[in-house]
């Protein structure tokens, strides 16, 4: 098993292959196709639900919100499993144990959450949220805006002053 702190390559620092065109007799470092629609879907939401053993029964989100199409939740996990190539990366990044890939999976949901539910399209300053990279990437430098993490890639601060942000 690995730990925190061990073996945590980002998961925009993972190499990509395409797909073999042949079955091979030889293991391969990471899978050769990523996972199906239902797969992600499923254990992505088991992920989230989860958070439920530390926020609470009454913490988000909760089966109900991702069956609502106007709820932020489900625009979320819409996202995440629709477009976000970052979150198969991360599911199917076997250089980390569950633990490390729950939380990244976990931040990012909470980041893209916190964008949808405060008017994110409309800042003055995007912060590159939403986008395909590592979440450690959604900030602006220069003005020091945005999500700060550590050096594993977990989130440890966010600072977000005078973007526009309503809600």
């Amino acid at each position: 098993a690995n730990f925190i702190g061990e073996n945590t390559a980002r998961p925009s620092e993972l190499i990509t292959l395409p797909p073999s065109t042949a079955p091979s007799d030889l293991p391969t470092l990471l899978p050769s196709s990523m996972p199906s629609q239902e797969d992600l879907m499923t254990r992505l939401k088991e992920i989230l639900l989860s958070t439920s053993t530390f926020l609470g029964p009454s913490g988000f989100p909760n089966e109900t919100e991702f069956e609502d199409p106007q709820s932020i939740p489900y625009q979320v996990f819409d996202w995440m499993v629709n477009v976000d190539e970052q979150t198969r990366l991360i599911v199917r990044n076997e250089e980390n144990d569950d633990y490390v890939r729950s939380i990244w999976l976990i931040e990012r949901f909470v980041m893209v959450h916190l964008y949808l539910s405060t008017d994110g399209p409309n800042w003055n300053s995007q912060l590159n949220f939403m986008t395909n990279t590592h979440i450690c990437e959604w900030n602006d430098v220069e003005v020091g805006n945005g999500v700060g993490c550590t050096d594993e890639g977990f989130v440890e601060s966010l600072f977000l002053q005078d973007i526009g942000m309503v809600g």
